[in-house]
């Protein structure tokens, strides 16, 4: 809180909202973390595919698509290149539990070296195998003349809910961040003997001061820094037993509190 006006007749304070400025960076985290799923949700493959055409014993080709909700890319493989496929295993241990698992994944081989045909690692080892063993089978048996398979890491319905879902709560965490900081993202207190009044008012990003309440600089009482568990607050106490908070809320700094307190009684009482 600082003081930014200050005169025989005239006293003026302002405090950046706290509470609007926890509830922008609370909201505004969930916002950009919502943000990442969506585009994650979106742009991040869900999908993976083989397919094999076979001409003759050695002559045909293979495409390796992997795709998400917004793109696509596919990747050519001649046939006389596929060699065939292998599961491979890693090992993750849960460090809190001590429990070791394993994480299986399918990799396509080829004369020219490793593709990775596993969007990610996988807990389930029957569907990998399986998967393996189709491709496996077709490089070794001639007479095959097609081969198609197929590996979701998520399913297109749910893929399509959760990058729903992600980008609506990201919208609306933006917007209620806007919201916060062009309604409320200052506080100011006005001790004006000319008006006689007690003024505060909240001010926003767009510059415009709104007048919250008014009161008659008669009505108070008596100024009081007040504790509660060795935090503090500047209460304006009214006649009327209103108590009025110009600091927010109770936090720590009781010097600075008892520093305005002393400017506000110095004001009313020269």
């Amino acid at each position: 809180m600082q003081v930014v006006e200050q005169t025989a007749n005239r006293l003026k304070f302002q405090r950046i909202s706290v509470s609007a400025l926890i509830c922008f960076v609370v909201m505004g985290s969930v916002g950009i973390t919502s943000f990442y799923f969506a585009l994650n949700s979106f742009f991040r493959p869900y999908t993976s595919s083989l397919t094999c055409n076979r001409l003759e014993s050695t002559n045909g080709n293979c495409k390796l698509t992997k795709a998400s909700l917004v793109w696509s890319e596919s990747q050519e493989i001649p046939l006389k290149e596929l060699q065939g496929a292998k599961v491979a295993v890693s090992e993750s241990t849960n460090s809190d539990k001590g429990i070791t698992s394993n994480n299986y994944f399918s990799i396509i081989l080829t004369s020219n070296g490793e593709i990775p045909l596993s969007l990610s690692k996988s807990d389930d080892s029957k569907k990998i195998r399986e998967l393996v063993f189709e491709i496996n089978n077709f490089v070794k048996n001639p007479e095959q003349k097609s081969l198609q398979v197929q590996q979701h890491e998520w399913s297109l319905i749910t893929k399509m809910l959760i990058g729903f879902l992600t980008s609506i709560t990201a919208a609306y965490c933006l917007l209620f961040c806007i919201f916060v900081l062009r309604k409320s993202a200052y506080y100011i207190y006005t001790f004006d003997k000319n008006l006689s009044s007690f003024i505060i008012q909240r001010k926003g990003l767009s510059k415009k001061e709104v007048t919250v309440t008014q009161h008659q600089l008669q009505q108070i009482t008596q100024v009081r820094v007040e504790e509660v568990d060795n935090c503090y607050r500047v209460n304006i106490l009214m006649s009327n037993g209103e108590r009025l908070s110009i600091t927010d809320n109770f936090n720590s700094g009781l010097e600075n509190k008892q520093e305005i307190a002393r400017r506000i009684r110095k004001f009313l009482n020269p």
